[in-house]
């Protein structure tokens, strides 16, 4: 490669033009299991040069510029036996730096994802291979930091959570597939803390409690059709008390 390299850098545009089409005319149509580099040099900065690599079908399997020998700009991934694009990345002087997008064999977008200093760093979206939301992350320097959407297959929302630092943190709620709540739960730092309810699928308080460092704690209420039927007393969770509260 270094050869090859060194040849190309310095030539008039149209000898590299010349000689890349060469290379790769000379790919297409041969049953090899090799992948081809190919060099152009900038005409205009002189420090940057495109990078071509040609797959075994002929394909172009990725492209892109290096600056220095490292990646910038955008670089474009391909499948090497369909030549259809695998993925996209933006990159800053060999790191990741901008969108990172990848796709499904049918050309949908599979992943949609921001990088800062190659780092996730802002909304991460995924996708199903027929263009449905699955999911919406919010990262800060490479973590899970602020809200989380999860979705079913229909469209729904599944899970709605609040994160810091990679954990858990704030109010999480998981709803059934008739799009109503179906459980509540408070966190601190990764741990359930504060109060937990749970609905049927109607919507209907069944059991409202708590936790302390994710053990139960304190009252534990149990409902049916809207009337408290039982209450169980927790202390780091071990169960205290049960008392029946039907006559």
């Amino acid at each position: 490669m270094d050869t090859l390299f060194s040849s190309i850098i310095g030539k008039p545009l149209w000898i590299i033009a010349l000689f890349t089409a060469v290379m790769v005319n000379d790919v297409h149509g041969q049953n090899k299991n090799y992948y081809d580099t190919i060099y152009v040099a900038d005409e205009i900065d002189k420090l940057k040069v495109l990078m071509i690599v040609i797959g075994p079908k002929g394909f172009t399997h990725a492209q892109g510029y290096l600056v220095n020998g490292e990646k910038d700009g955008v670089w474009k991934d391909y499948n090497d036996v369909t030549g259809v694009i695998n993925k996209l990345e933006e990159y800053k002087l060999g790191k990741l730096d901008g969108s990172l997008i990848t796709f499904y064999g049918n050309g949908m977008v599979a992943s949609d994802e921001l990088y800062a200093n190659d780092m996730l760093h802002g909304l991460k979206l995924q996708y199903s291979n027929y263009g449905r939301l699955k999911s919406s992350e919010s990262y800060k320097n490479g973590t899970l930091n602020g809200k989380k959407i999860a979705y079913y297959d229909s469209g729904k929302i599944q899970e709605s959570s609040e994160w810091l630092a990679g954990k858990r943190h704030g109010i999480t709620n998981w709803y059934g597939e008739g799009a109503k709540i179906i459980a509540t739960f408070n966190y601190e730092y990764g741990l359930m803390d504060g109060e937990y309810k749970k609905f049927d699928t109607d919507g209907k308080l069944i059991l409202l409690g708590g936790y302390k460092k994710s053990n139960e704690d304190g009252e534990w209420i149990y409902y049916t059709n809207g009337i408290a039927t039982k209450k169980e007393l927790y202390k780091d969770g071990k169960l205290i008390k049960e008392v029946s509260l039907t006559k």
